[in-house]
């Protein structure tokens, strides 16, 4: 006889309190078995006006947070991130274990409205404010020799800001709080060597914090959603090296020819100036996004 084993979750809930008599309650309810250190909650207006960032502390069973930012008659959406601390060497960063989200729409006349949000450690983990392509913050993605990338944004802000960046690669997602007034950061993750990942960076301004409870900031810029792809490592092109002289020692039997002679695609007029100027040497020369 088959069994059905019953899954037991727990809840908590974190109400939103409103300067003008409103209160948002949104209950949380995940798998008793998923462990995480935090809650970060993102609260988006679907304008793409403001969005509004909250990180709390797991350890309560119901959290009480000031928020200033909710308007009436307004649509927005919530995408609530179970987050895990890892700590390596002198780095803090975060890594997420679950995900929810929910959309709700503040009504000129209501005084409270009850959210209830699923955390599920299976699914795939948006990256936040998906919905908003666009971005108001330029940021670039620079590689440094021979497997780290640095996250920079061409801004330089007057007083520091909470810069949260968030990186993506298949279904990880790591987040990354730093203050500064220029980010320029060199990300202290390997990413797997000629993948795909994803990269969002959100500048917000600190709003209000109670020690070792919540933390809450609003956004006032964010990048587009970046997409790069990782290069080869150093172990990989070895690996590649020892293939290929592995190869050549099987030649001889293989029935495949070696190849001799060379040749280069070039324009005339770039025969001629290495005959005049450099004896027909092809001397190596920066490269264009065409590699020409």
């Amino acid at each position: 006889m088959s069994t059905t084993r019953k899954t037991t979750n727990k809840n908590f809930s974190c109400i939103i309190t409103h300067a003008n008599n409103f209160n948002l309650i949104i209950h949380v309810s995940h798998s008793i078995d998923l462990t995480f250190d935090i809650i970060y909650l993102l609260i988006s207006d679907y304008s793409g006006i403001s969005s509004t960032n909250i990180f709390a502390k797991n350890s309560q069973s119901e959290l009480k947070i000031p928020v200033e930012d909710l308007l009436r008659q307004s649509e927005y959406k919530i995408e609530l991130y179970g987050l895990r601390n890892i700590v390596v060497n002198r780095h803090e960063y975060d890594t997420v274990v679950c995900f929810g989200e929910r959309k709700f729409k503040v009504l000129a006349y209501e005084n409270q409205i009850d959210v209830t949000i699923f955390l599920d450690a299976d699914g795939d983990a948006n990256l936040p404010g998906e919905f908003s392509s666009q971005g108001t913050l330029p940021t670039v993605i620079h590689r440094h020799l021979p497997n780290r990338y640095v996250v920079e944004t061409e801004c330089v802000y007057i007083e520091p800001l909470e810069f949260l960046v968030f990186i993506k690669h298949g279904n990880t997602l790591y987040v990354f709080n730093l203050y500064k007034r220029h980010l320029e950061y060199e990300l202290p993750i390997d990413l797997p060597s000629a993948t795909m990942a994803k990269c969002r960076v959100l500048a917000t301004c600190r709003k209000s914090i109670e020690e070792r409870k919540y933390f809450i900031s609003k956004t006032t810029a964010y990048s587009k959603i970046i997409d790069f792809k990782t290069f080869l490592t150093k172990g990989d092109v070895y690996t590649l090296y020892h293939l290929a002289l592995s190869f050549g020692t099987q030649i001889e039997n293989s029935g495949l020819h070696p190849i001799r002679y060379l040749y280069r695609n070039k324009t005339e007029e770039y025969f001629t100036i290495i005959r005049l100027h450099t004896n027909g040497e092809m001397r190596p020369y920066l490269k264009n996004n065409g590699a020409e």
